[in-house]
């Protein structure tokens, strides 16, 4: 398929390539030829191989609403220009090497209603959740964390869409 026909086609709105065991420079190779990635709205590249810091290329996928990188071998901090992506709904970050305290950036992302940082190493409380007024699921267990928790829980009452709070040790 050339180039012509593909700016034919209509623009791709969902790419699901969970579980295919592509790693790191095969799927950059991939979004780096990506016609429609402002227009994509859900990515889902849970259960690969993908390895280093959380891949860039997301920056320029402005109608992102729905992201899973889970089970993956991502690393170290999650990067500040995640706090651009405000449209996204659902971001499950789960079972990688992320690490250190949690970023603020999540106090600007007000449109999640789902969050995964579950099986990762973070350590401190998560002091931005009083911000998540949208906030329906939130998964923190298997973490390092520690700090004021009950502070923290004592004033969500913005949250009164949360359903599903998790946030065992176990």
């Amino acid at each position: 398929m050339n180039s012509t026909h593909m700016l034919n086609m209509p623009p791709l709105l969902g790419l699901q390539l969970s579980n295919c065991q592509l790693d790191a420079p095969t799927i950059l190779s991939l979004f780096s030829n990506f016609i429609w990635i402002s227009t994509i709205q859900q990515v889902d590249l849970s259960s690969n191989y993908l390895g280093g810091s959380l891949p860039k290329f997301f920056v320029n996928m402005t109608s992102l609403r729905y992201l899973d990188l889970s089970s993956n071998q991502i690393d170290g901090s999650i990067p500040l220009w995640l706090k651009n992506m405000r449209k996204l709904q659902h971001l499950d970050l789960s079972s990688n090497l992320l690490e250190g305290p949690f970023p603020h950036i999540f106090a600007n992302m007000t449109s999640l209603t789902y969050l995964s940082l579950s099986r990762n190493e973070f350590t401190s409380s998560p002091l931005w959740l009083r911000n998540m007024k949208k906030l329906e699921h939130l998964d923190l267990s298997s973490n390092l964390l520690e700090g004021p928790f009950p502070y923290v829980f004592a004033n969500m009452t913005s949250l009164t869409y949360l359903r599903h709070l998790i946030i065992s040790m176990v």
